[in-house]
């Protein structure tokens, strides 16, 4: 059809055609270029709108730039990103309106409340009652859904989140007002362990094609839902049950569309929880993620695009695509909000740095225009998940691109919020800027490879290892400077925080045994403490059990014990050695610890410093006394994971470890070295629910030995790179109930030293 005659488009941006080839001649849109055949009503206006609200403006800029193109271009025809748009075109421009359906169609469709009706036999719903906004109140909400304290609003017409709104017995007065008396919505409880989905499909005469979904990315704000982005790669990492149902109740919509008479595009948008997928609603037009399914036609090289599919669906019987389409990206949005405006121009001014970003696209924004509260600015797509599942089921976004406005910290506040400034440097990652760098090269470069993370010093006080140049860390707002004196500081949003030092490279790894090994391959220098390796790689990974979040090489090459004795002659006298751990990866169940003996008794004989060995549990407890003789003088068994089953899940390997023989360790190590601090475990945080987690804190403090809690990092290289730690204030909330935990049995979290605290979640006053 595109070949035939000149096709226009009629949307909401231009770049939702970037990759649709030659079909189009030009464009209408809301914001755009203005150059060549796109007519901007942004441009032309320097004023950007929120076009999820009705604007009479530009409905009488649409039909005087669509008449202009028809004395352009007498054969043109226009097509719709919103079919319901022929509401407000002129007869002129209507007749040369393509590809849309039945106007009783589209209005069913339209509204939500009778779709949830006419498919009410066919797939499952939410729980949900009508009511006019006039008789809805909590007391009545709670009646009806006995169980539930919070709940949702939808007005019988929406989009984009506008016209949903959260309410409880606090803001209920509040979200009155927005509402009309005499319109209905739907009321449901909000499923609060939920995501939500959506799904393109396309409806032919006689099949329907469905096309890769995504998880939309809704924030909360200002009580109202508001639709920020799309992603199709954590969609696919979605549990099987959610990605099965889906499929099937999709497929079940379109082909009862495909019977009224339907063509064409559609969106589903589903609700999943923890056991059922949810219909909530059908938009009869292109999707906000339209364009990334173009995008991935255009990187398989098809020559497709979903507009062309929904021309198609008015054309021919069926549809035929040769491969299989996979969306390999995400993309988020930003609207403007004058809280995170400055947050948000910061980011846009940063993701060229970051890898993990392909492009930002904001339809030719001029940063001098008029801007409506959530109006749009631009969005950056990405090539990796931005997106993941919680432990609880519920979504995450990754801190370095959802803003949040919450916690702003100054070079005077600071200080009051210890806590929050590690959690968010731990789960915002740093960047280092030009100036800063060329000197830390200086000095003899930035010591962060061994862990993906910079050793920062605050005020020479805090100790804080931070993601340094991971996927997202390059849109950190946590920058280090130099100021006019040479001195580095810390920075935020480009504010000054505070004077720090960064621990640089220890040029020392780079010496060789006398067998040949690099020093760095068999021991690690921290601030204070020399690490050494007990064994080269992890036995479990030897088996194809290691643990999905671990990247330690498959090694199973033996570390000779002369080579681990020479380490120790080597640092003996390293002025900031103030005590030894002895560690490395898991190793097997029946290890005699035997080598991890005659370390210490060398370490012992050398020195009188504190040894501190981090393994697995022996089976056979008596194994501990021997290590205690050894000298040995603090021990860490690790359980990471509480819940069993995630433990197995997760540590394939070590997770199969019975509960007892940690707890049998535990015990008879108290017995041995104490219940003040020198038996410990960790666990991660991020891997299992909170409640679960906080259960295994109280399980060990119960036997006297000190939890240490170690935020999840995922690593690229391994089978868990597409999670994400929880959220900021989920991690400070789980910090403090665990501090509460130990508190009430006399213990603090660990560890103990201040200097090692650096990569845990933990800081001393």
């Amino acid at each position: 059809m595109g070949n035939k005659f000149p096709l226009f488009w009629i949307g909401i941006r231009e770049s939702e055609i970037i990759d649709t080839g030659t079909l189009f001649t030009g464009s209408i849109t809301i914001f755009g270029s203005g150059k060549g055949t796109n007519y901007s009503f942004d441009k032309d206006y320097n004023y950007r709108f929120d076009y999820n609200k009705e604007f009479d403006n530009f409905d009488l800029y649409l039909n005087e730039k669509a008449l202009e193109i028809i004395q352009i271009y007498p054969s043109c025809k226009f097509l719709l990103y919103y079919s319901v748009d022929i509401n407000i075109v002129c007869s002129e421009v209507l007749e040369r309106i393509v590809c849309v359906n039945d106007i009783d169609i589209i209005n069913l469709l339209e509204d939500k409340i009778n779709t949830r009706m006419w498919l009410s036999d066919l797939i499952p719903l939410p729980p949900f009652i009508v009511e006019y906004g006039e008789n809805i109140s909590y007391k009545k909400a709670k009646e009806y859904f006995l169980n539930y304290n919070q709940f949702v609003i939808q007005a019988d017409y929406s989009c984009g989140g506008s016209g949903t709104w959260i309410f409880d017995d606090k803001n209920m007065d509040i979200i009155k007002k927005r509402i009309n008396a005499n319109d209905k919505y739907t009321i449901s409880p909000l499923l609060s362990n939920s995501i939500s989905i959506n799904t393109h499909i396309i409806i032919y005469n006689k099949s329907v094609l469905l096309l890769p979904p995504s998880i939309q990315l809704i924030n909360l704000e200002n009580y109202c839902f508001s639709y920020k982005g799309a992603d199709f790669i954590a969609y696919q990492y979605l549990p099987e049950y959610i990605r099965k149902k889906s499929k099937i109740y999709a497929s079940k919509i379109g082909e009862r569309l495909r019977k009224t008479g339907y063509r064409g595009v559609i969106g589903i948008d589903f609700i999943a929880d923890e056991a059922e997928v949810y219909f909530m609603e059908i938009n009869a037009r292109f999707q906000s993620s339209t364009f990334l399914i173009n995008k991935a036609f255009r990187q398989a090289n098809l020559d497709i695009s979903v507009q062309q599919l929904h021309i198609n669906a008015f054309e021919y019987d069926n549809v035929y695509i040769p491969q299989e389409l996979h969306v390999n990206y995400s993309f988020y949005n930003y609207a403007y909000n004058v809280d995170t405006f400055f947050q948000i121009k910061y980011l846009y001014n940063r993701f060229h740095s970051c890898e993990s970003v392909i492009e930002c696209i904001d339809d030719s924004l001029n940063w001098n225009m008029d801007f409506d509260a959530n109006t749009y600015l631009f969005k950056i797509i990405f090539n990796t998940n931005i997106s993941a599942l919680s432990q609880e089921n519920n979504l995450l976004v990754q801190s370095n691109i959802y803003m949040n406005n919450k916690t702003i910290l100054t070079n005077k506040n600071w200080r009051n919020h210890l806590w929050k400034l590690k959690i968010m440097l731990f789960s915002h990652g740093i960047r280092v800027n030009e100036n800063a760098e060329k000197k830390l090269i200086k000095q003899g470069g930035i010591n962060y490879e061994e862990f993906e993370a910079l050793d920062l010093i605050i005020e020479n006080q805090f100790y804080i290892s931070v993601p340094y140049l991971t996927a997202f860390s390059q849109l950190s707002p946590f920058e280090i400077c130099l100021d006019k004196n040479g001195k580095f500081f810390l920075s935020y949003y480009e504010k000054k925080l505070a004077y720090v030092n960064i621990r640089t490279y220890n040029k020392m790894g780079l010496e060789k045994t006398k067998s040949g090994l690099l020093y760095e391959d068999i021991s690690y220098m921290g601030y204070d403490r020399l690490r050494i390796y007990y064994r080269n790689g992890c036995y479990y990974k030897t088996q194809n059990q290691g643990c999905k979040f671990c990247d330690i090489e498959n090694n199973c090459a033996i570390l000779p014990l002369e080579d681990l004795k020479e380490i120790v002659d080597v640092y003996l006298d390293y002025p900031n050695l103030k005590h030894y751990l002895i560690g490395g990866g898991s190793d097997c169940p029946n290890s005699d610890f035997k080598k991890i003996v005659k370390i210490a008794q060398y370490i012992k004989e050398k020195s009188s410093k504190p040894i501190y060995l981090m393994s697995t549990p022996p089976k056979d407890t008596r194994i501990l006394g021997d290590l205690y003789k050894s000298g040995i003088t603090e021990v860490s068994f690790n359980l990471e994971v509480f819940d069993r089953n995630l433990a197995q899940k997760y540590m394939p390997g070590k997770g199969t470890i019975p509960i007892q023989v940690y707890e049998n360790a535990f015990r008879e190590a108290v017995k041995i070295w104490g219940n003040t601090g020198n038996v410990r475990s960790i666990f991660i945080v991020g891997l299992e629910p909170e409640e679960s987690l906080l259960k295994g804190v109280k399980y060990v403090c119960e036997m006297g030995v000190v939890p240490i809690l170690s935020l999840l990092k995922p690593i690229q290289s391994t089978e868990l790179h597409y999670m994400l730690p929880p959220s900021d204030t989920t991690i400070l909330h789980i910090c403090m109930e665990a501090q509460k935990i130990c508190a009430s049995y006399g213990l603090e979290l660990g560890p103990a030293c201040h200097f090692c605290e650096d990569n845990s979640l933990k800081i001393t006053y």
